[in-house]
C-alpha cells in the first residue's frame, strides 16, 4: 500500500486527470516504468477520505470533449507560449491569435454545442505575467540590465586606457564586447586559460561585458567564477592549480572508494527530487578531474562575481533536443547564467536557483535543491531536467552545443544584448574554420545580422586572426576570429622575439595531426604539453594586439556614428 499527500491547484475550466506512475527503482540509472493509471479527480468528494483500487495497465477512456465551462480563465503569454490550452481531442486544437486579444477584458473564446451536454462556453482574459515564477519575455532580466549599467563604467575606463583616448566615453559610445569560445574538452580548458592570460596582459578583459562557453571552456569558467574578483588578479595561481589537476594520474577516479562516493552522490541527488541518469556519473568524474574533493559550487553562486560588474557576465550554452530526432532536425538554443536559465526561442526563463524544480502554470510548486555545478559542466554535455519552459516534452534534454555548432556565439546574437564586437576564440579539433562557417550559415538562414566569413586558398595555411565586418549593416557585430594555429609561434617565443636554435623545440606544438596529444578524448596532458598549448594560445592573442585595438576603435566609432545619425534623423 502506498500513502502520500498530493497538493496541486486545479482549474475546473478543463478536465483534471491525476496520473500515477509506478517505477522499478534504480539508484544509479533512470527508473524503469512498470505501469501508469489515470483518474479524473472531478469524481472525488471534497474533504472526504476515499479508498481507490487500480488495476495495472487499465484501459483509459477519454472523453469526446475536454470540459469547458463558463468560469473565466486567465491566460498568461509573452506572445509565443500560452497556458492553459483548450482543445478538442478529436477535432484538434482551437487556434487563437493571442496578440489579437484585448488585454484585461473578458471575451468569448469558444462556444461548443454537443448532443451529449448542455451548451457551454468559455470566457477568458489576457493579462500580464505578474507574480509568475517563470519569466516570459525577450527582454534581459532586471539583474542582467543592472549588471550592464555597472559594467559599462568599467568598460568605458578600460577602453579609454587601452585606446589612449583623451576624453571619457559617453554611455552611448561604449560598445558591448563579448568573448566567445568553442568546446574541446581538456584542450579547450587549457587553451582558454592561455587566451585569457594574453587578454589580461593587454588589459583587455575589462573591455568585455560577456564571456560565453560550452563543453571544456565551461570548466575554465566554473573555476574562474568561484573567485569574485578573478579578472583583477594574476591568473597564474589558477593556471598552476589547473595544470596540477590536468597532469595528475586519473586512475584514482575509478577506485572502489571513489565509485562508492559516486553512488552516494547519485542516491542523494535522487532523494532531493532530481531526475538522475548515467551522464550525472560523468559529471562526478569531471568533478574529480578538476578538483581534489567535492565541489559544492553552484551556478547561482557566481552572482557574487558579477554583482558589482567586476567581471564579464558568464553565459553557459547548451541545446535542447528531442531524443527521437537528430540535432539537424530539432534543436533549441538554451542559455544558463548566474541569474536565470531559459530557452531563447520561447522567451521563457526560470531563476537559476529554481532550475530543476517543479512548476505549475508558471508558478513554483515544489522547490528542489539547485544542482551542484559538476552536474552542469558537461551539459552542457547532457542534462535532463523537468521541462517547465515548453510543454512538448516532460523533460528538457540539454546537450553540448558542439553537437550542432561548436560555438557559444548564439546567446550573444540576441538583439536585446546589442553586442558590437565578438572575440571568437576557436579551440575546435579538425577544421578550424568550421564553427564560424556554420554560424555564418545559421545566421543567414535565420535572418540574424552577422558578417560573412569566406576563405579560399588560405584554409591550407591559416593566419592567427581574421577580422570580419559587414560595413553596410551596423547591426551586425564585428567578429575577430582566432583559429587555433601554430604559425609564427614556431619561430617567436614572444611577439618580436625570435627563438634561439636551442628554443626551437618549444615552438613545436602539434595541434592538428592524427597523433596530436590534444585530442578531444585526451583528459590528461604532460607538464610540457600543458605549457606548450597554454603559451601558444597566449601568444596568438599578444601577437595580434594591433588587430584587437583596431577593432575596438572601429566599434567605438560605429557607436558614435550611429548616435550622430540618429540625432540628425530626429532633427529632420
Amino acid at each position: 500500500m502506498y500513502r502520500t499527500l498530493i497538493c496541486r491547484p486545479v482549474s475546473f475550466s478543463f478536465q483534471n486527470m491525476l496520473e500515477l506512475s509506478v517505477y522499478d527503482e534504480d539508484a544509479c540509472s533512470q527508473d524503469d516504468l512498470l505501469f501508469t493509471v489515470r483518474f479524473d479527480v472531478a469524481g472525488l468528494p471534497l474533504n472526504e477520505k476515499v479508498l481507490l483500487t487500480f488495476k495495472s495497465n487499465p484501459e483509459v477512456r477519454s472523453a469526446k470533449h475536454t470540459r469547458i465551462s463558463s468560469i473565466p480563465e486567465t491566460i498568461m503569454t509573452n506572445g509565443v507560449i500560452v497556458g492553459p490550452c483548450f482543445h478538442n481531442r478529436e477535432e484538434g486544437s482551437l487556434n487563437v491569435e493571442i496578440n489579437s486579444l484585448p488585454k484585461s477584458k473578458k471575451i468569448t473564446l469558444a462556444e461548443i454545442l454537443s448532443s451529449e451536454c448542455l451548451p457551454v462556453f468559455s470566457l477568458c482574459s489576457l493579462s500580464s505575467q505578474n507574480n509568475l515564477d517563470v519569466r516570459l519575455g525577450y527582454d534581459l532580466c532586471p539583474q542582467e540590465q543592472d549588471f550592464l549599467r555597472k559594467r559599462k563604467n568599467i568598460v568605458a575606463g578600460a577602453l579609454k586606457q587601452v585606446l589612449g583616448l583623451e576624453t571619457d566615453l559617453q554611455d552611448h559610445e561604449v560598445p558591448v564586447v563579448a568573448i566567445v569560445t568553442t568546446g574541446g574538452s581538456t584542450r579547450s580548458l587549457t587553451a582558454f586559460y592561455g587566451s585569457l592570460r594574453g587578454l589580461q596582459t593587454l588589459n583587455l578583459i575589462d573591455c568585455a561585458s560577456y564571456l560565453s562557453g560550452l563543453s571544456g571552456t565551461t570548466w575554465t569558467m566554473g573555476n574562474l567564477y568561484k573567485d569574485a574578483n578573478w579578472s583583477r588578479k594574476n591568473l597564474n595561481e589558477q593556471i598552476n592549480e589547473t595544470k596540477r589537476q590536468v597532469t595528475k594520474n586519473k586512475l584514482d577516479g575509478f577506485s572502489p572508494e571513489r565509485l562508492k562516493y559516486y553512488s552516494r552522490q547519485l542516491r542523494q541527488r535522487k532523494q532531493e527530487g532530481q531526475k538522475t541518469c548515467l551522464i550525472d556519473l560523468w559529471g562526478l568524474v569531471i568533478e574529480y578531474l578538476l578538483n581534489d574533493g567535492k565541489d559544492n559550487h553552484k551556478l547561482s553562486d557566481q552572482q557574487h562575481a558579477v554583482n558589482e560588474g567586476q567581471n564579464p557576465l558568464p553565459i553557459y550554452t547548451a541545446i535542447n533536443v528531442k531524443k527521437k530526432y537528430s540535432t539537424l532536425d530539432f534543436k533549441e538554443w538554451t542559455e544558463l547564467t548566474p541569474f536565470e536559465v531559459g530557452i531563447i526561442k520561447y522567451g521563457a526563463f526560470v531563476r537559476t536557483e529554481d532550475f530543476g524544480s517543479e512548476f505549475f502554470m508558471g508558478r513554483l510548486m515544489k522547490k528542489i535543491p539547485e544542482s551542484r555545478i559538476c552536474y552542469l559542466q558537461d551539459t552542457i554535455l547532457d542534462l535532463s531536467s523537468p521541462n517547465q519552459l515548453t510543454q512538448s516534452e516532460e523533460y528538457l534534454s540539454l546537450e553540448d552545443t558542439g553537437f550542432f555548432i561548436n560555438s557559444s556565439c548564439a546567446p550573444l546574437l540576441r538583439k536585446e544584448r546589442k553586442v558590437d564586437l565578438i572575440l571568437h576564440l576557436n579551440y575546435n579539433s579538425g577544421s578550424q574554420t568550421e564553427p564560424l562557417d556554420q554560424m555564418c550559415k545559421y545566421c543567414k538562414e535565420q535572418g540574424i545580422p552577422f558578417p560573412n566569413f569566406e576563405l579560399s586558398d588560405e584554409k591550407k595555411h591559416l593566419k592567427e586572426c581574421y577580422v570580419c565586418e559587414d560595413a553596410e549593416n551596423p547591426e551586425a557585430p564585428i567578429v575577430l576570429f582566432f583559429p587555433q594555429v601554430n604559425d609564427t609561434f614556431r619561430y617567436y617565443k614572444a611577439p618580436g622575439v625570435k627563438r634561439s636554435p636551442s628554443e626551437m623545440k618549444d615552438g613545436e606544438v602539434d595541434i592538428s595531426s592524427n597523433c596530436t596529444p590534444y585530442s578531444t578524448y585526451s583528459m590528461t596532458f604532460s607538464d610540457e604539453e600543458f605549457d606548450k598549448l597554454l603559451k601558444l594560445s597566449e601568444y596568438n592573442i599578444l601577437n595580434n594586439k594591433h588587430l584587437i585595438l583596431q577593432a575596438l576603435h572601429v566599434a567605438v566609432e560605429r557607436k558614435k556614428k550611429l548616435r550622430n545619425n540618429l540625432s540628425s534623423y530626429q532633427a529632420s
